[in-house]
């Protein structure tokens, strides 16, 4: 047994089990205490520490994995190639601790949509907390969650329609030009040309080929919709206390 195996150790991991409450729970705790202590991250020392830190840690783990791809052999060049929403997520949310830059932020938000159903449905094959794949995949999505929470609690950062228009007129172009490198290389970035092999709110969409890939457009729309509904509700509160 090893903690690098390619296959998965003694300790199993399932959906909703024990592990995937506890990993989730984690991610819960550090918004808490991003929250309690956001007046603290607000120094700008003390925050560049802090950011640098789970940065760092967050890369060492993705590099880490690609170099266990590597090794095991388990589609290395794929993985190693960023054109799954979660692996955009993860440079963006890079990007967005180096520039603190609002305009990352506000596709971020949207994009991290993926690393969210990622935590909530995991493509992880059993790998429980006796191997290193567990930690990769839970830190990495966590961080890309975490980094959009950050930038809410400790600095304001809000959402407008504005930054839902962004997100869509970002996202459609790259679905195409990603649906057509499925199809060309018989690949299935973003999961365009067909839903995993776990089960997912992707199950709920029916048919094959364009049909299925324009039903997943849609129903992304509608759910970056819903996913911006909260800011509207809290923007109408905010004018009428003014």
């Amino acid at each position: 047994m090893s903690f690098f195996n390619a296959t998965p150790n003694a300790l199993l991991f399932n959906e909703y089990g024990p592990y995937h409450i506890l990993a989730l729970s984690f991610l819960g705790i550090a918004i808490l205490l991003t929250f309690i202590f956001r007046k603290f991250l607000r120094d700008r020392k003390k925050e560049t520490i802090f950011l640098i830190v789970i940065s760092v840690v967050a890369f060492s783990f993705e590099l880490a994995y690609h170099i266990w791809n590597f090794v095991n052999q388990t589609d290395f060049v794929k993985n190693l190639i960023p054109f799954e929403l979660c692996a955009i997520s993860l440079w963006m949310a890079l990007a967005m601790n180096i520039t603190k830059s609002r305009k990352f932020f506000e596709i971020l938000y949207f994009f991290s949509l993926g690393a969210l159903v990622a935590l909530v449905f995991p493509d992880i094959y059993g790998y429980g907390p006796d191997h290193f794949r567990f930690y990769h995949y839970f830190f990495v999505h966590s961080y890309i969650v975490f980094t959009i929470t950050y930038y809410i609690i400790v600095h304001g950062y809000r959402i407008s329609f504005k930054s839902l228009a962004k997100a869509v007129m970002t996202l459609l172009p790259l679905s195409i030009i990603m649906y057509i490198i499925d199809r060309l290389f018989n690949v299935n970035y973003m999961f365009l040309l067909e839903k995993p092999d776990i089960a997912t709110p992707l199950d709920l969409i029916k048919g094959t080929g364009i049909v299925y890939f324009l039903s997943f457009a849609l129903i992304v729309i509608i759910v970056f919709f819903i996913f911006y509904l909260p800011w509207l509700f809290f923007t109408r509160k905010s004018s009428s206390q003014d």
